[in-house]
C-alpha cells in the first residue's frame, strides 16, 4: 500500500515539475546575463552548483542588492523573470539574483537536511546550523569578492522547507542578521515537536527587544492547515512590536505548488 505521504510528494513534484516548466520559455539569457560556479562547502560536505543573474548587458560595478534563492533548481527562471519585470516597471532596484542548486541534480532529495535545523521530532540528518554557516562564511563573502553588494539589502528567500530555513535561521541568530530582507513561502511551520520555530520564537521575544529585518510571509489557502499557522505566526511577531520589524502577509487562492509565484512576486514588491 502506498503511503500517503509518499503520493502528496508524487503530487507536489508534479505540479512543480509542471508550473516550473511553464516558466522555461523566459531563458535567462533573453533577461539578462548570468554565469555558474561550483562551491563545496566544508561545512555541510555538498557541492552547490550556483547561477549569478543580473538583468542586464553586464554585471554591475557598485554595490547592488543582492538576493540568494534557494532551491534555485525549481525558482531560478521564475526569479530571474519576476525581478526583470519588476525592474522595467520600476517597482524595484535592479538586483543580483544568486541561485542555490546542488551539483548532484537531486536537490529535491538533498535540499532537506540543509533546511532544517535538529529539534526533537526532526530527522537526526538534519543540519540547519551548518548549512547557516556555509551561506555566511564561504557562500557569501565568495559572492561579494566578485560582486559588489550593497549589504544592507542582502536578502534571502525560500519556499517551503526553505521558507522554514529563512525563518528559523533568522530567529537563530536575530541579534546579528545575516540577511535584512526576507520572503518566506508556504513554510514547514509545523516541523518539529511542539512546532518547534513557534517555541524559538517565544525565546526569541524573551530575550530581545527587537528584530531589524523586513519580511514578507506568504501561503496558498489551499494548503491544509498552512493559512491558519502562517496568520498565527506573522500575529505573533507583529504583536511584539520591535520598532526595526517591517513585516507583512498574505494568502492566496493557490496549493502548495504554486503559492511560491505570488508570494514572491509581492515580497519582492514589498521588501524593496
Amino acid at each position: 500500500m502506498i503511503h500517503l505521504q509518499n503520493i502528496k510528494r508524487f503530487l507536489f513534484i508534479v505540479c512543480f515539475s509542471i508550473f516550473i516548466a511553464s516558466c522555461k520559455k523566459d531563458k535567462l539569457s533573453n533577461l539578462g546575463i548570468s554565469k555558474k560556479f561550483d562551491i563545496t562547502s566544508t561545512h555541510t560536505g555538498t557541492t552547490y552548483t550556483m547561477t549569478v543573474f543580473y538583468p542586464d548587458e553586464n554585471f554591475p560595478t557598485t554595490p547592488t542588492p543582492i538576493i540568494y534563492l534557494m532551491d534555485g533548481f525549481w525558482y531560478g527562471n521564475m526569479v530571474a523573470k519576476q525581478i526583470t519585470d519588476l525592474t522595467n516597471e520600476g517597482s524595484m532596484p535592479k538586483c543580483i539574483l544568486v541561485s542555490l542548486d546542488y551539483k548532484s541534480g537531486a536537490g529535491v532529495y538533498d535540499r532537506a537536511p540543509d533546511l532544517q535545523y535538529l529539534g526533537d521530532g526532526i530527522d537526526s540528518k538534519a543540519k540547519g546550523d551548518q548549512f547557516f554557516q556555509f551561506l555566511k562564511t564561504e557562500l557569501i563573502p565568495a559572492v561579494e569578492t566578485d560582486y559588489p553588494s550593497d549589504t544592507t539589502q542582502r536578502t534571502i528567500i525560500g519556499h517551503s522547507l526553505g521558507g522554514f530555513f529563512v525563518l528559523y535561521s533568522l530567529l537563530d541568530n536575530v541579534s546579528h542578521p545575516l540577511f535584512n530582507k526576507i520572503i518566506a513561502a508556504s513554510c514547514s511551520l509545523g516541523l518539529g515537536k511542539d512546532n518547534m520555530i513557534f517555541q524559538k520564537e517565544i525565546q526569541v521575544a524573551a530575550s530581545t527587544t527587537d528584530i531589524k529585518a523586513t519580511i514578507f510571509i506568504g501561503s496558498g489557502t489551499l494548503v491544509g492547515n498552512s493559512p491558519a499557522m502562517h496568520q498565527e505566526f506573522f500575529n505573533r511577531l507583529k504583536n511584539r512590536n520591535y520598532p526595526n520589524l517591517k513585516i507583512d502577509f498574505a494568502l492566496y487562492n493557490e496549493t502548495h505548488g504554486t503559492d511560491a509565484y505570488p508570494t514572491f512576486l509581492n515580497g519582492l514588491k514589498f521588501i524593496f
